[in-house]
């Protein structure tokens, strides 16, 4: 929560001077719910990237053991996520680069840049 509002207060004081902020991690609606520091926020836009979750379960395995997870842990994460956020990019088979490329597409479109 600490880290959350944080967060918030930084896209706050970055708004003041008139510049949009977008803030990048694994978040949803519901974790700003509540928090004080939400009220200095107009609006809130939240972005799925988002994978089969065959792709999920290869991308984690692949992964070095120290940054193991519990697969179905995401699996199940994954699929509330897809039920609460609207919009989405589909990560399947595009590169870092496409997916850079769509998110930032994806902020112009909402922020209006």
């Amino acid at each position: 929560a600490a880290i959350r509002a944080a967060w918030l207060a930084i896209a706050h004081a970055v708004a003041q001077n008139g510049r949009p902020t977008a803030l990048l991690g694994p978040l949803a609606p519901f974790h700003f719910e509540g928090m004080p520091p939400s009220r200095w926020v107009l609006r809130m836009h939240f972005l799925l990237l988002d994978c089969r979750d065959e792709v999920r379960r290869q991308r984690s395995e692949a992964r070095p053991p120290w940054r193991a997870r519990d697969i179905e842990e995401q699996l199940a994460w994954a699929s509330w996520l897809r039920g609460h956020i609207d919009d989405n990019i589909d990560t399947n088979s595009t590169s870092v680069d496409e997916t850079a490329a769509s998110v930032a597409a994806w902020i112009r479109t909402r922020l209006r840049l």
